[in-house]
């Protein structure tokens, strides 16, 4: 099997099985950034399904997959609830100038 034609419950498997060959129980610790949150995730799903102990999971600035638009305002917005950028800083200046 070829790294693109891989999903990530497979990449992460395949993760599991190599660190289990270097450490065979928990705790684990797990983090992975961007994309590799997603993995770090999978992975930590399949030791618990294993019923291993996952002590932490870190994910650095990850977000859904299926997001379309990645740019830094779409994230902010997806973070704050949808609420758009522009409305943020103006309810952020609005605050600011009563102190």
């Amino acid at each position: 099997m070829t790294g693109d034609t891989r999903s990530v419950r497979q990449l992460a498997e395949s993760y599991v099985s190599m660190i289990k060959q270097v450490q065979k129980h928990g705790p684990y610790f797990i983090g992975g950034q961007s994309f590799g949150g997603l993995v770090a995730y999978e992975m930590a799903s399949i030791l618990v399904e294993k019923k291993e102990d996952v002590a932490f999971v870190s994910m650095i600035d990850t977000f859904p997959w299926e997001m379309k638009n990645r740019s830094g305002a779409a994230r902010l917005e997806y973070l704050f609830g949808g609420k758009k950028l522009d409305r943020m800083m103006e309810e952020l200046f609005r605050v600011g100038s009563t102190f």
